[in-house]
C-alpha cells in the first residue's frame, strides 16, 4: 500500500541497478526524494507517478534505474537476519524488477 501525500499516491520504490553490486545478497533501493541508496524497503522511497514522470530521464532510464510498483517489489521482499525487509540479489530477482518496471 503507497504512503499518500496531499493527493499524490506514493507507490513506487526504484531498483538501482548500478549500485546493486554482484558481491552484496541484496539488492540496492534509492531513498527518499533521491539522497542517496539503501538495501532495506523500510528506509526506500516511495515515489508517486507524478514525480517520477516530472523527471522521467532521470528515474526511468531502462540501464541503471527501474520504478517498480511498491506491491511488486514486496512480495518478492523477505526479513533479513535484524526482521528488515530486503530483496534478495540474484539473476530471477533482477529480471522480475526489470520485466515489472515502468516504461
Amino acid at each position: 500500500m503507497g504512503i499518500e501525500k496531499g493527493n499524490e499516491v506514493k507507490d513506487h520504490y526504484i531498483f538501482c541497478f548500478k549500485h546493486t553490486n554482484d558481491h552484496e545478497d541484496v539488492v540496492t533501493w534509492w531513498r527518499p526524494e533521491g539522497c542517496g541508496y539503501t538495501f532495506f524497503l523500510a528506509a526506500a522511497g516511495k515515489y508517486s507517478e507524478k514525480e517520477i514522470l516530472k523527471h522521467k530521464c532521470h528515474y526511468i532510464n531502462g540501464r541503471d534505474n527501474f520504478v517498480i510498483p511498491c506491491a511488486e517489489v514486496e512480495k518478492l521482499a523477505h526479513p533479513d537476519h535484524n526482521g528488515d525487509l530486503v530483496v534478495d540479489n540474484n539473476k530471477q530477482n533482477k529480471i522480475k524488477l526489470k520485466k515489472l518496471a515502468m516504461k
